[in-house]
């Protein structure tokens, strides 16, 4: 344990994508618990937790063999092992098969662990029980780790191992819990969850299992694949395109409809406090507007600073904003909702194209457990669902500008700059008029129109997502400046219209 501690966990947990780039500090990295999980004979798991950074993070182990040294659950072992006679490697268990057989067969069969910290549950639903997966299916692993490590169970479920440990309610399996009993469709069913009990009752999720979903890929990478496809073949040829969305439209559409009956069914009264919807008073809409003038004027004040303006023709819009600064301030906080029609709720928090996966004619929403630089409880809170909308229609501009900069690279198609960058604009307009229309559409079907304050909250909200993505991109990725500073202008641009 002392050589864990002291050498292999400094050494190892930096190098791990989930662990976010956390500084050890001089506290370094604390085994907080440890404890043998159910395992055929002869093989060795263990539950362990480790503390580091302030944060408790969840680090399985499993014994491997040497000869599997090559393999990937060899390149992330974190030492030599011996038991015994036998000689081997420590790793990470979730990168062995072993693991996520185990976890899936302890789910199966309801086992309760005891451990000095309470006791662990693998908990399964009945549709587990009806799922036809063999006792030893084949595991295949997802390749993103940011915040989680997930692995494909037999193409019928994914078991997702939870990287940062925290009490109370997980976001993600109270959402799912939620959609799957008031009959939303459109995400993948919870099939199973594994928590730790603490004494005084508080529970920590460690693993989700959710239902497999056959698809195309996610939103994102199927974007950027059409992208680079059908823009370079229009842009080669003289005739206009009649619809600068072609075959991306049903996809467009899809996410729009789905997202409208997300938010419709988290707005219906429910006798749940945690999903009760609550009206959006004059006070909250004040309070928001505030907020977002006061995101807008540290990001504008951070743009101002010596050496922060983005050359070339950025410059201009980025002088513009800073210019017309308490103009917009006082326009922004006229975008306050007022007469109560909208609702706060729960919502997606994070959605992007990233969150979508594409399936034959529809699209599969994922990954409810929020921003995962917020609290759990600021995860869990209750919020205007159109911040939702912002975050699909940020995406698509970030997808547009990933395409131009593909070309600027070098690596795009001989086709003439000019016009594909018009292609590309018209692209971005007609996918998220497409999205934003068939999100109405849904939302009318049910519920007749959109409330009246809806355009100016998501004007809200669209310029709150705006501020916080410049701020981030001028400490991070400054050449990506002006994906989110064009959107600033753009609204701004109506703002100071509208506003006389």
């Amino acid at each position: 344990r002392a050589l864990l501690e002291r050498e292999v966990l400094p050494a190892w947990l930096p190098l791990r994508r989930w662990f976010a780039g956390a500084s050890l500090g001089g506290a370094g990295a604390h085994l907080a618990l440890a404890v043998l999980l159910p395992a055929p004979a002869g093989e060795l798991l263990v539950w362990a937790e480790v503390e580091a950074a302030g944060v408790r993070w969840a680090v399985p182990l499993a014994r491997i063999g040497e000869e599997e040294g090559a393999k990937p659950a060899g390149q992330l072992a974190l030492a030599r092992l011996r038991h015994g006679a036998r000689v081997g490697l420590l790793t990470d268990a979730a990168a062995t098969e072993l693991f996520p057989r185990a976890v899936l067969a302890a789910c199966r069969g309801g086992e309760h662990l005891a451990t000095p910290e309470g006791e662990i549950r693998f908990l399964g639903s009945p549709a587990l029980e009806a799922l036809d997966l063999p006792e030893a299916p084949e595991v295949r692993r997802l390749g993103s780790e940011r915040t989680s490590s997930a692995m494909i169970l037999g193409e019928a479920a994914v078991l997702k191992v939870l990287r940062q440990v925290v009490p109370g309610p997980h976001p993600a399996a109270e959402m799912a819990r939620h959609l799957g009993a008031i009959g939303y469709a459109a995400t993948p069913p919870l099939l199973g969850e594994v928590v730790r009990a603490a004494p005084d009752g508080t529970a920590h999720t460690l693993m989700l299992l959710h239902g497999f979903v056959r698809n195309q890929g996610d939103a994102w990478s199927w974007t950027l694949d059409w992208l680079a496809r059908h823009v370079d073949e229009a842009a080669l040829t003289e005739a206009e395109p009649e619809d600068p969305l072609g075959g991306y439209r049903p996809l467009a559409e899809a996410i729009g409809r789905r997202l409208g009956q997300l938010h419709l069914a988290l707005g219906r009264p429910s006798d749940d406090a945690a999903f009760a919807p609550v009206p959006l008073d004059p006070a909250h809409g004040a309070a928001w507007a505030e907020e977002t003038a006061a995101e807008l004027d540290r990001t504008l004040e951070l743009l101002a600073r010596p050496g922060r303006l983005p050359p070339g023709p950025d410059e201009a819009a980025a002088r513009h904003l800073i210019a017309h600064r308490a103009a917009l301030l006082r326009a922004l906080r006229r975008l306050a909702p007022q007469d109560g029609t909208l609702h706060l709720t729960r919502l997606h928090g994070e959605f992007h194209l990233g969150q979508v996966l594409v399936a034959p004619g529809d699209a599969i929403i994922l990954d409810f457990g929020g921003d995962p630089a917020r609290s759990p409880a600021e995860r869990r809170a209750k919020d205007c669902a159109l911040r939702d909308v912002a975050g699909l229609l940020a995406s698509l501009e970030y997808a547009a500008a990933v395409v131009v900069a593909t070309e600027e690279s070098g690596t795009a198609t001989a086709a003439p700059t000019s016009r594909r960058a018009a292609l590309i604009s018209a692209w971005r307009e007609a996918a998220g008029e497409a999205f934003l229309g068939a999100y109405r559409d849904a939302w009318e079907a049910e519920a007749g129109r959109l409330p009246a304050e809806a355009a100016k909250a998501l004007d809200l909200a669209r310029i709150a997502t705006a501020a916080r993505q410049l701020r981030e991109e001028m400490a991070a990725r400054p050449a990506w400046i002006g994906v989110p500073l064009r959107t600033l202008e753009s609204l701004a641009a109506k703002l100071l219209r509208e506003g006389g």
